[in-house]
C-alpha cells in the first residue's frame, strides 16, 4: 500500500462504474461535500443497476445527522 497510495488506476476508477454488476443503492446528503455528491451521482449516473437517494438535510456522516431516514434506506437496500 505505501508505493500505491495516491497512484490512479489505469484505466481510472472514475470510467469503470459501467462495470459494476450487482445492483448498489447510493445514498448523499443535501450538505454533504460537493465532491462526494459528485462521485455519488456519477456512481449512480454510470452503474448499470444503481439507484441514487440524496436527502436535502442530510450531511457526510448520515448515520448520525438523519439517523431514522439513513436506517431506512439500508433496510429498503438489503430488503431489494
Amino acid at each position: 500500500m505505501e508505493t500505491a497510495h495516491g497512484m490512479e488506476l489505469d484505466p481510472p476508477v472514475k470510467t469503470r462504474f459501467a462495470e459494476i454488476v450487482p445492483p448498489i443503492a447510493v445514498f448523499t446528503g443535501g450538505r454533504d461535500f460537493d465532491g462526494t455528491q459528485l462521485w455519488a451521482r456519477r456512481l449512480a449516473d454510470q452503474a448499470k443497476e444503481a439507484t441514487l437517494l440524496v436527502v436535502p438535510e442530510a450531511d457526510h456522516s448520515p448515520i448520525f445527522s438523519v439517523p431514522e431516514r439513513f436506517e431506512r434506506f439500508l433496510r429498503d437496500a438489503l430488503a431489494a
